[in-house]
């Protein structure tokens, strides 16, 4: 028997291979993530535009450098620290790659409230505070 290799529909793939499939799994779960975190970064710099532009901290070019790089930690972090623990990615003999799959419930239902549910409910906060503040501001004048 091969000790480091698994027989899948005729082709062997080695651990090597299939712990990149793994990997690669992974990482397209992050990025599909951290595209949804792209849509918050970017209502968060139009609520810095204009309901704080008077603080010039919040108009810093090094908080808008720091922020995607923020975003991948948190975002790597919380999706990796739902998924592994449930096992979340696995390879599927019949498609040849790794992906989190449909039958793995707690799986889709984690990684879609962290990576859609959050920033979705985030941008739906961050939007009616920049509609509340211009409402008050058409008050004033």
């Amino acid at each position: 028997m091969i000790n480091d290799q698994t027989k899948t529909n005729g082709f062997i793939l080695s651990s090597v291979s299939l712990g990149f499939n793994t990997f690669a799994g992974y990482l397209a779960a992050v990025l599909l993530g951290m595209l949804y975190f792209n849509f918050l970064n970017q209502a968060f710099y139009r609520l810095i535009r204009i309901v704080y532009s008077q603080n010039r901290w919040f108009q810093s070019l090094k908080l808008y450098i720091i922020l995607p790089v923020i975003e991948i930690i948190v975002v790597t972090s919380i999706l990796l620290c739902v998924l592994i623990p449930l096992n979340g990615v696995t390879y599927l003999p019949n498609d040849y790659f790794c992906c989190p799959t449909f039958t793995n419930i707690p799986t889709i239902l984690s990684t879609a409230f962290v990576a859609y549910v959050c920033p979705f409910c985030c941008l739906i906060f961050i939007y009616m505070r920049i509609t509340r503040f211009i409402h008050q501001q058409g008050n004033i004048q």
